[in-house]
């Protein structure tokens, strides 16, 4: 299987590393219109380098493409590959508006491709052993949620700070993340916003940098979302799910639950990038030969309608 990587940014690294682990698969393209960067991630990862997607289509058409490009981009990318036989992993969010997103499902349906979001939460086996013990009925049931990604990261240079490109900014960043989070812990059912708040931060003022959002989960539960790039969470922990019998909390380094005031129990192994990405683009890689279904797009499209309320919600976009 021959695949291209289209955006040769931060996260572009994470995918050609997780291709390049593998012995099935060959990167053959690399695309991206600066020059320089683009020649140095074709040295590194291999592949031969192109400064646009049409370039490497007349060229050298992959079977694949992870689609890195800055999420404004996405729709036109992935309608150019789709429609040019090309199945696509794209980075989330899958497009900067619903209307958008559905777009690209419909080009994927009439191109009959697969089209997968890279939701790496998803493939996080912490989160999924969580829901085991949340299914067990340790904690009792669900009352409330934490999820936290707030980490001081110096991006006011880059495009995530650049609505024409970014389309938003931590909450178009991370909030499909934490979508993807809440989704998984609560048995797939559709977080709905209720309040969101907005901080645009002292980067360049042009996007949110630290946003809170609270969420009604179930008819029985609710929770709170913290997003930001100008602060630093005081604890490790992303998530913290508060039960009617007890807690369970979900750090970088591995989970804790323990019902009512008992010692706490660990489970899991802490959070793996890199496995989370090699166990994605196996999903990606089975659903285009046929191996499993492909990862369901009404989630994709679910994240998406989420992020668009947090932002109509909180009147900062």
């Amino acid at each position: 299987m021959n695949v291209a990587i289209i955006g040769c940014g931060r996260i572009a690294h994470a995918h050609a590393t997780a291709i390049s682990e593998r012995g099935d698969i060959s990167l053959v393209a690399v695309v991206d219109p600066v020059e320089e960067k683009r020649r140095e991630f074709a040295d590194t990862y291999g592949g031969s380098a192109y400064d646009s997607i049409q370039a490497m289509l007349a060229e050298s058409p992959p079977d694949g493409a992870c689609l890195c490009t800055p999420p404004v981009m996405h729709e036109e990318g992935a309608t150019e590959l789709l429609t040019s036989g090309v199945h696509v992993l794209c980075e989330k969010p899958l497009a900067i508006s619903s209307e958008e997103a559905q777009s690209m499902i419909s080009q994927a349906e009439r191109a009959e491709r697969v089209l997968m979001v890279s939701s790496k939460f998803r493939f996080v086996e912490d989160l999924w052993e969580a829901r085991r013990r949340i299914e067990s009925g340790k904690i009792g049931p669900v009352v409330h949620v934490e999820v936290s990604f707030c980490s001081r990261l110096p991006l006011v240079d880059t495009w995530h700070t650049q609505p024409e490109l970014s389309g938003g900014g931590v909450i178009m960043d991370n909030g499909p993340h934490a979508y993807d989070v809440l989704s998984v812990l609560t048995g797939d059912c559709k977080p709905r916003v209720v309040a969101a708040a907005l901080g645009r931060g002292s980067a360049n003022g042009r996007v949110e940098e630290t946003a809170e959002i609270i969420v009604r989960l179930t008819g029985e539960s609710v929770g709170r979302i913290a997003l930001s790039w100008a602060y630093n969470s005081a604890t490790l922990d992303y998530v913290h799910v508060h039960g009617s019998h007890g807690e369970l909390r979900i750090a970088w380094d591995g989970g804790w639950v323990r019902c009512n005031a008992d010692e706490w129990e660990e489970f899991g192994g802490g959070y793996d990038k890199g496995e989370a990405f090699r166990r994605m683009l196996d999903r990606f890689v089975k659903s285009v030969r046929g191996g499993i279904a492909p990862e369901r797009l009404d989630r994709a499209l679910a994240a998406v309608e989420f992020v668009e309320v947090a932002y109509q919600v909180g009147s900062l976009r």
